[in-house]
């Protein structure tokens, strides 16, 4: 009989998995600063279900994480209109919107991933793929005499340029240009420990000038929303055929009842797009350039793949390279971007293996604890993208970008970049580790990276 799961008062937490007994804001460090320590600790000492608590009060309530892949299954596969998730990333509502993809539920998250999702599949994939090459050109001719770079900055600006063109187009306007340059620094103050607190701290916001940190954050925020609507508007005036953004995109698309996006809903999920569709991409990007330096054998054959196609280019082909794929899966097993895969909260009473839980309780897949599972992954701390050839892993084993209906929707999009990136740079530079130093995971908003002083020196074009 299910074990009965409460979540409330102090005495009810008790009902919840087994879980640390430290106070919270032990935890919250533990999370914040050595996650995938703390992540390694509790599945070694409470096993395939567990409970953490990093906050208190208000909506915060104890995650419940899951790793073994038959409860992931049996959570995932579970209606998902007895669930919801938006209100469990409450946090991100002031700055991605009321209508973004990452808060909604219900009808309106059915209807914008409806709409949004085609953008990032299919022919638009060939059209992004020509950009993004010639995007890295751009940024990698800065080398062509030699030097280095660290690759966690490099590529999160190269992501960035590469999600700005994609999402809003007009690469030649002012706002663009500006949007390139205000953006990255509202994300460096988004995923500090300063933008943590404050977005997650409602007592907190209180705007004491421009230079405190929410002034800040309100003023910051405000330019971008004034860019933001004066790029929809030129997107509206330009013809169709003209441009293949995505803004473009949205504002000629209409829903099943011929309804068009309000302006406030596009402009949720142009924000919502730009913060999630740069900053995972990077941090994968940054990895699979570690992995492949820190083993020469597969960086030789890796090289060896891509030149094999001789004078053919074209991106398509660039992406059905098998041992290209498996390198980028590897990457994505051994540091998945993110660790956790969306919230699900049930609406009512919800039995997960030998536990029966309250509804609204934080129910979360841990992407990076089952990735590490040697029942499924042998010698799982080893970077060997071979076990991806010829064998595969189901949905609930591998689960790099989520799953169910809030599968990442630019999963696609994103294994394109990172291997056409990965792919242009390999081919055209001589490029190898600065230092022998010891890369250690740290964490950058939701995301998991090296740090930046993990370096690369380039030796010129090959």
């Amino acid at each position: 009989m299910p074990q009965k799961s409460k979540i409330g008062s102090k005495a009810d937490s008790m009902n919840l998995p087994k879980g640390p007994d430290t106070p919270w804001f032990v935890q919250y460090y533990a999370w914040l600063y050595k996650p995938l320590e703390f992540l390694d600790e509790c599945s070694a000492r409470y096993g395939d279900i567990f409970t953490i608590q990093i906050a208190k009060g208000g909506r915060h309530r104890p995650m419940i994480m899951i790793s073994d892949p038959t409860l992931v299954q049996q959570l995932l596969t579970a209606d998902f209109k007895n669930f919801e998730s938006g209100e469990g990333h409450h946090s991100m509502k002031d700055y991605v919107g009321e209508n973004s993809l990452l808060v909604s539920d219900g009808a309106l998250h059915r209807k914008h991933r409806t709409i949004i999702k085609p953008q990032f599949y299919g022919d638009h994939l060939k059209v992004y793929g020509e950009r993004m090459r010639e995007i890295c050109n751009q940024e990698m001719s800065a080398f062509r005499h030699g030097g280095s770079f660290s690759v966690r900055e490099f590529m999160q600006e190269l992501s960035m340029k590469i999600i700005v063109d994609t999402v809003v187009g007009a690469r030649d306007s002012e706002e663009t240009q500006e949007l390139q340059r205000c953006f990255p620094r509202f994300m460096n103050w988004l995923t500090s420990l300063s933008g943590h607190i404050f977005t997650n701290a409602p007592a907190a916001q209180i705007s004491l000038g421009p230079l405190s940190p929410w002034g800040y954050y309100l003023k910051e925020t405000k330019a971008i929303d004034q860019l933001l609507y004066k790029l929809m508007a030129q997107a509206k005036q330009s013809k169709e055929g003209d441009r293949y953004d995505v803004l473009t995109m949205l504002v000629n698309t209409r829903d099943q009842e011929g309804e068009t996006l309000s302006d406030k809903e596009i402009r949720d999920e142009i924000l919502t797009l730009l913060i999630s569709g740069h900053e995972t991409v990077a941090a994968a990007m940054s990895w699979a350039m570690y992995y492949i330096h820190e083993n020469p054998e597969v960086k030789a054959k890796l090289i060896a793949e891509i030149e094999s196609l001789g004078e053919n280019t074209d991106p398509m082909s660039i992406f059905k390279l098998p041992y290209l794929t498996a390198v980028c899966d590897e990457t994505l097993r051994l540091r998945p971007s993110l660790i956790v895969a969306f919230t699900r909260m049930p609406k009512e009473k919800f039995s997960l293996g030998n536990f029966e839980f309250e509804p609204r309780t934080n129910l979360m897949p841990c992407i990076y604890l089952t990735h590490q599972r040697p029942s499924i992954f042998k010698s799982p701390r080893e970077f060997q993208p071979e076990r991806f050839l010829g064998q595969q892993y189901s949905p609930y084993e591998y689960y790099p970008f989520g799953g169910s209906n809030r599968r990442c929707i630019g999963a696609a999009y994103a294994m394109y970049e990172m291997k056409i990136v990965l792919a242009n740079i390999l081919r055209n530079w001589k490029i190898a580790r600065k230092d022998l130093i010891t890369v250690k995971a740290r964490r950058r908003g939701i995301t998991i990276t090296p740090p930046d002083a993990f370096k690369l020196e380039v030796f010129g074009r090959r």
